[in-house]
């Protein structure tokens, strides 16, 4: 299974996958699990997770300006 933290923003500040034959709470403390929430398994970091559940990558960064012309 695969969790995100997230920040107070709903904004995910990190993913972790469980390995085989282990829980989330055998790889964290309580104060660290309790700040994980399950995700889909596309889900990465910047990733924001909406009201209804979902969660949606980030807009692309702006294209740099052109370089000034000669």
């Amino acid at each position: 299974m695969k969790y995100a933290r997230l920040t107070d923003q709903n904004t995910v500040i990190e993913v972790f996958t469980v390995p085989d034959g282990f829980t989330i709470d055998q790889c964290f403390t309580p104060v660290l699990v309790a700040q994980f929430q399950q995700c889909p398994d596309n889900v990465e970091s910047n990733w924001i997770k909406q009201p209804d559940g979902t969660y949606v990558a980030p807009p692309p960064p702006p294209e740099p300006p052109a370089p000034p012309a000669p």
